[in-house]
């Protein structure tokens, strides 16, 4: 509802002139908002043609996944599903987030197993992992990570997710107290990596996709899609692991906030969750393929890179964050008016 601004002695002509502003201002900014996504919708990059992408939602429950000893049985499912998305003329499979459950660069047997479903296949796939290395002090830095390996199964680029998630993927705070490191809570305790920078797919006939990849939860932060996609993606790839949340609203809700980071850069999106909920979008954030909550599924769609250049692609937050100062502005200016 709209804040009531007719309070005090000037109330009445200054309170429904404040009502009407404000209801004024609301309604140009969903005019606005409205127009800006229907005139640009679909306007995706059709020089760059289309790439056929399969989501591979794979639904292996967590007790088998995280269990040593039933790790090896998580790979049934996604061998299988990304031969039939293979079969349908898929040039890019996503799995989940720590779709493999081990630190995939020390698992020769798991590694070999990657590679071998690109290569089989003559498909890209990009996947999560555990992942760890060594900085220039010795220091091992284990991340949340995800990886691009191409047709031949080679290791094309990597991205290590960059906004940890707080209490459970990292202690916060420790850049200004380094002893909360030390506070043991079952956390993971995962390093985090560079913002997301474009991964690029270079296709058998010559044309590139650029993916801008979003780990988890870091796809509710708009800023970070922002970055990805002004570095120059085309398309937008979250993977995810909602099993955690069960049968709740969490897996419901966190889909749909993800969602608006393809409306805000104007760009496809491709989500792959472990349990649910995926989908892949338009450029105006219209989901065209889904599975649910708790399926084994494939999410197939043919994606055109997007590239409308929405105005918070190009200005950010600064546009609303003028807005709101003036206006706060103007209302504390009618409300002091009016107590005099």
């Amino acid at each position: 509802s709209l804040p009531d601004l007719s309070v005090g002695r000037g109330a009445g002509r200054d309170g429904r002139a404040a009502t009407t502003a404000a209801a004024l201002s609301l309604a140009c900014l969903v005019a606005w908002g409205s127009l800006a996504l229907l005139s640009g919708r679909g306007d995706a990059d059709t020089a760059a043609g289309t790439v056929r992408v399969a989501a591979v939602q794979a639904d292996v429950a967590l007790r088998d996944k995280w269990t040593q000893g039933r790790i090896d049985s998580t790979t049934v499912p996604y061998t299988a599903m990304s031969a039939a998305a293979a079969r349908e003329g898929v040039e890019l499979l996503v799995w989940a987030e720590t779709a493999v459950p081990a630190y995939l660069m020390y698992e020769r047997h798991l590694l070999s197993w990657v590679r071998a479903v690109a290569d089989t296949n003559d498909v890209y796939l990009y996947t999560g992992f555990p992942d760890a290395n060594l900085d220039a002090d010795g220091r091992q830095l284990r991340t949340n990570a995800s990886g691009l390996f191409d047709p031949g199964g080679r290791l094309c680029d990597r991205y290590a997710k960059h906004h940890l998630l707080p209490f459970g993927e990292r202690m916060p705070f420790q850049s200004v107290m380094p002893w909360l490191g030390n506070v043991d809570l079952g956390q993971a305790e995962w390093e985090p990596g560079a913002p997301p920078a474009p991964m690029d797919v270079l296709l058998a006939d010559g044309r590139a996709l650029r993916l801008g990849g979003l780990i988890c939860y870091e796809s509710i932060f708009p800023s970070l899609a922002r970055h990805a996609v002004r570095a120059g993606a085309g398309v937008l790839v979250n993977i995810t692991n909602d099993g955690w949340f069960g049968r709740t609203a969490g897996p419901v809700q966190h889909a749909e906030m993800a969602r608006m980071r393809a409306v805000e850069c104007g760009v496809p999106l491709v989500r792959c969750a472990n349990n649910g909920i995926s989908y892949i979008t338009d450029d105006g954030g219209v989901v065209r393929r889904r599975a649910g909550l708790g399926e084994r599924a494939l999410v197939i769609d043919d994606v055109s890179p997007g590239r409308r250049g929405t105005r918070y692609l190009r200005h950010g937050a600064w546009p609303l964050l003028i807005f709101l100062s003036a206006w706060s502005a103007v209302a504390m200016a009618l409300t002091a008016r009016g107590r005099r």
